[in-house]
């Protein structure tokens, strides 16, 4: 799990919800966006600051059981 530390939790942004360190993209709009078939390619292109290493992390991290505890 070494791409967790780029997702963080910040009550002032987006009401807290896990993010991109560094951004204000939610990791469950990234998540939910690659499920609706868009593509990595077509999210780095549309998402300035996002990188590749960003949307490894957020899928490592959807793929986290809900019982550990999450980003700090």
């Amino acid at each position: 799990m070494a791409f967790l530390h780029r997702i963080t939790i910040d009550p002032s942004i987006c009401n807290g919800a896990p993010i991109i360190q560094g951004t204000t993209y939610p990791v469950s709009l990234l998540i939910d966006l690659l499920h609706s078939g868009v593509t990595p390619t077509e999210l780095l292109t549309d998402c300035p600051g996002l990188t590749r290493e960003d949307l490894v992390a957020a899928l490592h991290y959807a793929a986290l059981p809900s019982s550990l505890p999450h980003a700090s």
